[in-house]
């Protein structure tokens, strides 16, 4: 009867546990998920009727508690859960990715200093951004000296289209990032591209990529100034970006150069320059209309500068670096080769003697004797006697051999040349020699390359490389201009980005021979200049001047500014520290054998400037 009464009392306190309603705690939202089938009540009780089920796993959102209940949403209406059959849900933060590529605002794009954190300001769609990571739907960009964040969907790969064209409203100086370091001035009235803005900065062209300058340098009014008179130069006279002594030198002119007038202000002319204007002094130029009768002579000014480059490195050491990989052209005469005995086998079936591996060929019956080459495995010789363990082959005629260390000297000691010679022409440093000039004595009959020099001087400017040294590249590489490679004759299926086999497609030039290798010339070069930035074809080599002056930043980029420009540092570039160091060739007169076409063309002109720089060893 106890036991009875026992088990009554306990199923009414726990009927009144579940029926009585207890008061209210709301609760910040928290997300919670439900571990078995669950009702959804009305109130936090079990006296109603259910009105609904949640399944195990649902999410849950929990906004407060009663009792042993969690008051959730339901259906967009409070409703109750018994809490335990719901437990917290447990979120792990997104880790980082190493990411990196370069991409352009699709839309505003809005700065944060942290993943969905505080705003530091707003770029425009177009802007330029370097991503360097990402968290989640956030990517970490460049952003001053530091990283910054921006939502993914802000960002695009595609690269942009310009808003419009404009025009330099005075001297333009672009710079790498707004209040950056200065790249280049650009004279009054050149021509670019405008991209975006962000406050008092735009987002210009710069060449194949992108820079910055001030809105008060752009306008979209084309200058349009009447040429007032013609002058000519009577010194050599410096180029400036505004009327005043301290101006940007843009560029010098030689003596007797012809410029047409526009303007003058103070005591400074202002010029016609490039596709804009610029200044010089008026006290340096005779203007032909005072001075017409007098037919004025043809100046010659040749500028000469010998510099000399200190080698951490004596001579002695320099030679000992090239033995073994400098070669020179075998001439059949006074050499004799001799491979040890252990290296070659007789093979009856084609009834020569055969090497059994990779062996070295030497000058001599022993191993004091230098290495003149190698005997790969499986080729076959011919032997003519044997000395001491030592086999003298003969009919061995190879095409190269290793250079001795006299040879060596011979071409690498700076001391057996002239200060004159053209191996030491610094190819950073332009001729600065007129357009004009290279067009009439230089480019004449040349081909496609006819009356190019001003596209070859544009790329001596922007990547600091001899224009005469791309002139000398490119006739040979284009057999005088005339090559299909050079002349648009090759087209590319614009489907595949192949050579076209039927004659159509878009035309492409290839000056310089780049990419275009020994038994597939004309298709490796042609699909390769159509490659360059394939994407959109803004870089692409579809004109005569994108292949000259875009080609010449693939030559710079691979030598001349990669600290080789001279012809003697692309062929010796002698670093002990480095056996395998970045060498153009293996022939040890190389550079010498490259130098009589442009030194003719230095012979061909008037005016120039010409620098050599000349190692000097220890």
């Amino acid at each position: 009867m106890k036991k009875c009464v026992k088990i009554i009392i306990t199923s009414i306190a726990i009927l009144l546990f579940f029926n009585i309603v207890l008061p209210s705690i709301s609760l910040a939202a928290t997300a919670y998920t439900a571990i078995e089938n669950l009702n959804v009540r009305s109130t936090p009780s079990t006296n109603k009727k259910p009105i609904g089920l949640v399944k195990k796993g649902t999410k849950l959102t929990v906004t407060g508690t009663s009792g042993s209940w969690f008051k959730i949403k339901y259906n967009n209406k409070p409703a109750y859960v018994y809490s335990k059959y719901v437990k917290k849900t447990t979120t792990s933060s997104p880790s980082f990715v190493n990411v990196k590529y370069e991409g352009y605002g699709a839309n505003g794009v809005y700065i944060r200093a942290t993943p969905n954190g505080k705003h530091l300001t707003t770029w425009s769609k177009n802007t330029p951004l370097s991503v360097n990571g990402q968290i989640g739907n956030w990517l970490r960009i460049r952003y001053n000296n530091g990283y910054a964040y921006t939502y993914k969907t802000h960002v695009t790969k595609a690269k942009p289209t310009p808003l419009y064209k404009a025009y330099g409203k005075g001297a333009v100086d672009v710079l790498d990032a707004p209040n950056g370091k200065k790249l280049k001035t650009w004279p009054e009235g050149t021509s670019f591209n405008v991209y975006a803005q962000n406050g008092n900065w735009m987002v210009i062209n710069y060449g194949s990529s992108y820079a910055y300058t001030n809105k008060g340098h752009v306008t979209k009014t084309a200058p349009s100034l009447k040429v007032l008179d013609k002058g000519i130069t009577t010194v050599k006279l410096n180029v400036r970006s505004a009327a005043k002594s301290d101006a940007t030198i843009l560029s010098t002119l030689s003596k007797g150069t012809t410029v047409e007038i526009v303007g003058s202000s103070g005591s400074w002319l202002k010029i016609k320059y490039n596709p804009g204007y610029a200044y010089v002094s008026k006290a340096y130029v005779t203007k032909l209309s005072t001075n017409k009768p007098k037919p004025v002579p043809k100046p010659t000014t040749i500028e000469k500068k010998v510099i000399y480059q200190n080698s951490p490195y004596d001579l002695q050491t320099a030679i000992n670096s090239q033995v073994g990989r400098a070669q020179t052209y075998y001439n059949k005469s006074n050499v004799s080769f001799y491979i040890i005995k252990d290296a070659l086998y007789y093979d009856a079936k084609s009834m020569k003697w055969m090497a059994n591996d990779t062996w070295n060929v030497r000058s001599g019956p022993g191993t004091n004797y230098q290495v003149l080459t190698t005997l790969g495995a499986s080729k076959k010789v011919d032997i003519d006697n044997q000395i001491n363990g030592w086999y003298k082959l003969k009919n061995f005629y190879p095409t190269t051999i290793n250079a001795s260390t006299e040879e060596i000297e011979k071409y690498l000691n700076p001391n057996n040349y002239s200060t004159n010679d053209f191996q030491f022409l610094k190819l950073s440093s332009p001729s600065y020699a007129s357009s004009s000039e290279i067009n009439e004595k230089i480019l004449k009959g040349k081909g496609i390359l006819e009356g190019k020099a001003d596209s070859f001087i544009k790329a001596a400017e922007l990547y600091h490389i001899n224009e005469l040294y791309l002139i000398a590249h490119a006739l040979l590489e284009t057999g005088q201009g005339t090559s299909n490679l050079a002349t648009g004759k090759l087209k590319i299926n614009p489907n595949t980005g192949k050579l076209s086999t039927n004659g159509s497609g878009i035309s492409v030039y290839n000056m310089y021979g780049i990419h275009a290798f020994d038994g597939t010339a004309e298709k490796s070069g042609a699909e390769y200049a159509y490659s360059i930035n394939s994407k959109n074809g803004k870089e692409r080599w579809d004109t005569p001047e994108k292949a000259i002056i875009n080609g010449a930043k693939w030559i710079a980029d691979g030598y001349i500014n990669a600290g080789q420009d001279t012809l003697y540092k692309m062929r010796w570039d002698p670093n002990p520290t480095k056996p395998y160091s970045h060498q153009y060739a293996t022939d040890i007169a190389w550079a010498v054998k490259q130098t009589s076409k442009i030194k003719s063309m230095y012979d061909l002109l008037s005016n120039y400037s010409i620098t050599f720089e000349i190692p000097k060893y220890k």
